[in-house]
């Protein structure tokens, strides 16, 4: 049986491109189709929110795909219009449904889940969360409304080489560490982590699934997660330097956040022999997805 075919929407972003150095690192043979609003090594450069959804339609219409992974929309780095999250959604589900995609991704946030201490399921959404999360769950509301048959949202747990840890070590300096909270019993922040590589083999296994799964589902690579500064250890043992220091958490910090899984391993049960269990793991899944695209 061959590998389906993978339409990508949004990967000009850093997980968009961390999706396809994976794609090309592991998966070479699975033919990938896609769409940046301006990274010249993309198939199709458009903006959708300014040239409309037309040019998006016709290229998955030839394409034609076995999956759409949507992975565009605002986040919360700098002065994004977080509102863009639902309206991007709407042109991707619209630009499925015309096309007859059988399958469409979509992927929102751990950060749903408000930032606050615990292991959660799909359907623990707390009510006070940040302005991020709160927009992923009004894109979230958005795909459910749309109602077209194949649509999983995937609550993705912190994406190795894309998250907030990761960004700040590629910035720190020896002048200028990155500041580790350090809690009382010794230990660092804890979270999911989301390999780009276990991203990749979600995407191809969604299509293959002959039940209907549910329509939201956590995703990461362990329900235990993983210390940031065992993160930090893996990028040394893979000989990146990195500047950082510890300093005692702030009252408000979160200790640990992780996701419960266990539905998204009873919907795809090979997703179980392929995850990642540690930070080595981890790191060398996005350093070779990293490279993939030098």
């Amino acid at each position: 049986m061959p590998e389906p075919r993978v339409a990508i929407l949004g990967g000009g972003g850093a997980v968009g491109r961390l999706l396809r150095g994976a794609f090309r690192a592991t998966f070479p043979d699975v033919s990938v189709f896609v769409q940046s609003s301006k990274d010249p090594s993309s198939d199709l450069i458009c903006n959708p929110l300014m040239d409309g959804a037309e040019a998006v339609v016709t290229a998955l219409a030839t394409f034609r795909p076995d999956v759409v992974a949507v992975l565009w929309g605002a986040t919360p780095a700098g002065d994004a219009d977080l509102g863009r999250n639902v309206q991007l959604a709407q042109l991707a589900l619209d630009a499925a449904a015309l096309t007859d995609v059988p399958r469409t991704v979509l992927l929102s946030t751990a950060a749903v889940y408000g930032g606050v201490a615990g292991v959660f399921r799909e359907q623990d959404v707390p009510e006070d969360t940040n302005p991020y999360g709160a927009s992923k769950l009004a894109m979230e509301v958005e795909a459910l409304r749309a109602g077209l048959r194949g649509t999983i949202v995937f609550r993705a747990a912190n994406v190795v080489g894309a998250d907030a840890l990761s960004r700040a070590t590629r910035n720190a300096t020896e002048d200028a560490p990155l500041l580790l909270d350090r809690f009382s019993d010794q230990t660092s922040p804890r979270r999911s982590y989301l390999s780009p590589v276990t991203l990749a083999r979600t995407v191809l296994e969604v299509p293959k699934a002959v039940a209907e799964p549910p329509r939201i589902l956590n995703l990461a690579d362990n329900a235990d997660g993983i210390a940031m500064s065992d993160m930090l250890a893996a990028l040394e043992g893979q000989g990146r330097h990195n500047y950082w220091k510890s300093r005692p958490a702030p009252q408000d910090a979160t200790s640990s956040l992780t996701l419960d899984l266990s539905a998204l391993h009873a919907a795809y049960p090979a997703l179980v022999g392929h995850a990642r269990s540690d930070a080595a793991g981890l790191v060398a899944d996005w350093l070779a997805a990293e490279e993939a695209l030098r």
